[in-house]
């Protein structure tokens, strides 16, 4: 796009606003730019004019957001590009996380996806086999707990659920029916 000047745009619009008889083929003439081009350099002018009076933003403010939001970009971009790295051990969490709140393997990788480059991106295989290591670690972990905590129940309510055909062991204190402290056994 050229680059015309103020002068240039005022005297189009007022030789297209002046309403004198051949002024606008006169100014067309004169400046070298056709006569669609002066009506299109006066409606602009006029454009601007009215949006000026109106009370709206004006070029400055624009400029000064627009300039504003170009720095704010750039130290997101800055501040991306000195992240830390999601190291293979954040990943297995991640995983093991995902998987224990409900996620599937897919949703998990997909996770992973979103904040890993793309050739980072492990395998669902890869993610599989991170979160039967999580469930192996959380059954031990599990085992030590049911054995510390089986000396402080003294009533216990007991009752299966099946999980994918897979019976579960639930139990309850009787005092807890209100929905407070309830226990889950495997």
């Amino acid at each position: 796009m050229l680059n015309v000047t103020v002068a240039t745009w005022i005297g189009n619009a007022a030789a297209v606003l002046s309403g004198a008889w051949g002024a606008v083929t006169r100014r067309a003439q004169q400046s070298g730019y056709s006569r669609t081009t002066v009506y299109t350099h006066a409606q602009r002018v006029v454009q601007t004019i009215t949006s000026e009076q109106a009370g709206g933003l004006s070029y400055d403010a624009l400029w000064q957001e627009n300039e504003r939001l170009k720095a704010e970009n750039a130290a997101l971009w800055q501040a991306w590009s000195e992240a830390e790295d999601l190291s293979e051990a954040k990943q297995r969490d991640l995983a093991g996380s995902g998987c224990a709140m409900g996620l599937s393997l897919s949703q998990s990788v997909t996770l992973l996806a979103i904040v890993l480059p793309l050739g980072a991106v492990p395998s669902r295989a890869m993610v599989g086999r991170w979160v039967q290591e999580a469930a192996a670690q959380a059954g031990r972990l599990l085992v030590v707990l049911d054995l510390a905590c089986q000396a402080r129940v003294r009533v216990l309510c007991l009752d299966e659920i099946f999980l994918h055909r897979e019976p579960v062991l639930m139990a309850i204190e009787p005092k807890a029916i209100s929905g407070k402290d309830i226990t889950m056994l495997e």
